[in-house]
């Protein structure tokens, strides 16, 4: 954000750990009102920011959420969705309801909260989305591909919006990640056979032979959304440190 901007309501799903966090803090940091979407909230969060407790596969949930901040705010600037889960899964019907699960909060979640969002980011002079994908869009693990083909649908769902909300001023970019040192990467070395293993293993798939930090990940976030990136949408952002060149 621009620091002599005026106040901006931004909206951040998935904002109670990890990369959401991190974007949290760090739009927090400008003039912006943000409101913080998650399950649920360990702590209670700084004055400028508002928790909110609800679930994005629920549209219950997300019809409330933007009715409150209409109510409170009257309209939207930005939407980070940023909510997102991972599964190992082998390619069984037994783990179907597992895939299902995945792709209901990483791609159904942000297809629901863009969809009832527009209304409100269309009463924006600046009105920006921010879908984070992952780095397994470009190359998919085989085992997390539940993972990475509902990221693969995020990038598509962004390209795709990016040309239906351009006539109404709204931009629409995917940032995707590479392995970034965060709780759910941790517990995901911590299931495997050796941790320490699978940890230097994934260090070294990145050309800076080392784990992404979330606050690099919400460095980049923070200027698809600003006023710097105004020309920008239908972008893809890899911000993975190499590991897809």
């Amino acid at each position: 954000m621009s620091v002599d901007a005026p106040e901006r309501i931004v909206l951040v799903t998935g904002a109670a750990s990890g990369i959401g966090a991190a974007i949290v803090r760090r739009l927090s940091a400008a003039p912006v009102r943000v409101v913080a979407f998650d399950l649920r909230y360990a702590e209670d969060p700084p004055q400028n920011i508002e928790a909110v407790e609800g679930d994005v596969r629920s549209e219950r949930d997300i019809g409330a959420l933007m009715a409150a901040i209409e109510a409170r705010h009257g309209r939207l600037d930005v939407l980070v969705n940023a909510a997102g889960i991972a599964a190992r899964t082998d390619i069984s019907l037994s783990n179907l309801a597992t895939w299902r699960r995945v792709m209901d909060v990483n791609y159904f979640g942000t297809l629901t909260c863009i969809a009832a969002a527009v209304p409100l980011l269309r009463r924006s002079s600046a009105a920006a989305i921010l879908n984070i994908g992952s780095e397994l869009v470009a190359r998919p693990a085989a085992s997390l591909f539940a993972y990475s083909s509902s990221k693969a649908a995020v990038v598509h769902l962004s390209k795709a919006m990016a040309r239906e909300l351009a006539p109404h001023g709204i931009r629409v970019n995917a940032l995707c990640p590479g392995p970034t040192d965060t709780p759910m990467l941790r517990a995901a070395f911590a299931r495997s056979a050796d941790p320490r293993a699978e940890q230097e293993k994934t260090e070294a798939s990145t050309l800076m032979s080392r784990l992404g930090t979330p606050d690099e990940i919400a460095a980049a976030a923070e200027f698809l959304v600003s006023d710097g990136a105004t020309f920008i949408t239908g972008a893809v952002v890899h911000a993975d440190g190499g590991a897809t060149s």
